[in-house]
């Protein structure tokens, strides 16, 4: 692992031009972001039935997104504790992890709420049961030239499910489940075939917790060539079906305002193309995202944009000491 960072330090991220437009790999290049160029997500305004599949959204969250207070129960988020939402964002997945080293240094986020919708549930389901983030990422980089994905002409295609289960297993402590009732974790899933948007917030097991996670980031026939994840007896889809249509979190991520909103869609330093949330990326341009997470976060907190939320759990100077490993200062560096 070591050695790869070395590696990447000593390298810088190129741009190349094809066809006289600036191609990019996710995360390589740094500039401001085009409008209507680099976006990803669905423009609602020119989606054909962007009104009618608003009004149909709106209801359908509205009677899944219910009860934000919690019983009295020893130990569990209380309503007016800060949340952190990791959006959807598939290989940006890397980006938002850079992000929570960030703030996993600069703030003490034990008490802290965590929600996630597909990659982001992925992340939260990480943070809510004290996983190491930076063994996480490597055990992602390791597993992902274990399988060769880089030399197959489609990549993950059909892997995904499988290769995600399995890492996300080997991570998660035996006592996940209840380390993520006393988070307070939230999943977010969309339910098929009435696109429903609800959410997971009670979990058996593990195991159960690995399979909330699998159906918030199916993506259909690209995960495991199937067109839906079947939880406890409900077909789904990936949590951030409606953010990719609609340009936006959903309200539940966003909790009225209240919660710290993990999206690589904010970073005006990270150039995109529409979907290359979907493209694999080799090791270096991971270590590349999680950078730019990482700077991203940085920049944020310099502006003050964490402090409403987050302000009281700042750390002090010794603890970020101590909390801090390796891998954090050597990507603080500009870029």
């Amino acid at each position: 692992m070591t050695s790869v960072l070395h590696a990447h330090a000593a390298s810088r991220a190129s741009c190349r031009l094809v066809n006289g437009r600036t191609s990019t790999a996710p995360g390589q290049c740094k500039g401001p972001r085009r409008h209507g160029q680099t976006s990803w997500r669905l423009d609602a305004v020119k989606y054909p039935f962007a009104s009618l599949i608003q009004q149909l959204k709106g209801t359908k969250e509205s009677q899944s997104v219910q009860d934000e207070h919690y019983p009295e129960t020893t130990g569990r988020p209380q309503p007016d504790c800060p949340i952190i939402s990791c959006c959807g964002g598939g290989i940006f997945f890397f980006w938002e992890l850079g992000v929570l080293l960030y703030l996993q240094k600069q703030f003490d986020l034990g008490g802290v709420q965590v929600r996630g919708a597909s990659a982001g549930a992925l992340l939260s389901t990480l943070v809510a049961c004290d996983v190491d983030l930076e063994k996480a990422l490597a055990s992602a980089t390791v597993r992902i030239r274990r399988v060769e994905a880089m030399e197959r002409k489609l990549g993950l295609v059909g892997l995904a499910g499988q290769l995600v289960g399995d890492w996300l297993a080997d991570l998660l402590p035996e006592d996940a489940a209840q380390r993520a009732h006393r988070r307070g974790l939230h999943i977010v899933v969309t339910e098929v075939p009435s696109f429903r948007l609800t959410t997971v917030k009670r979990f058996d097991s593990k195991q159960d917790l690995v399979q909330a996670n699998l159906a918030s980031t199916h993506i259909p026939f690209f995960t495991d060539g199937a067109p839906s994840y079947d939880y406890k007896g409900q077909p789904c889809i990936d949590g951030s079906l409606w953010d990719f249509v609609f340009a936006d979190n959903s309200d539940y991520l966003k909790a009225e305002g209240r919660a710290v909103l993990v999206d690589y869609f904010k970073d005006d330093q990270l150039s995109t193309n529409r979907l290359d949330f979907i493209r694999l990326a080799s090791p270096d341009e991971i270590l590349s995202l999680v950078g730019f997470g990482y700077r991203y976060a940085s920049r944020a907190d310099e502006a003050g944009e964490f402090e409403l939320a987050l302000g009281r759990l700042r750390r002090s100077p010794l603890s970020r000491l101590v909390s801090g490993g390796f891998l954090p200062g050597f990507l603080f560096g500009s870029g």
